[in-house]
């Protein structure tokens, strides 16, 4: 004969979401400090011209921009 096992679990659901948004923020910040031209055409759905053209050429945007050592 087994005798029923009783199992008790609490769970802070404060942390939980705590820690959920911490690690989506993080997923979040990866996705858009690493992006080239060609990822950010697929993210916006614009093309890359249009996106060189119109918003990599803004002052603003360059100040940002980074190149790949060679």
């Amino acid at each position: 004969m087994m005798i029923p096992a009783k199992l008790e679990i609490n769970i802070d659901e404060k942390a939980v979401q705590e820690f959920i948004k911490q690690e989506l923020q993080k997923q979040v910040n990866q996705q858009l400090l690493l992006v080239d031209i060609n990822r950010l055409s697929e993210l916006t759905s614009m093309s890359t011209v249009y996106l060189n053209n119109e918003i990599l050429r803004d002052p603003r945007v360059r100040v940002h921009e980074r190149k790949k050592n060679r």
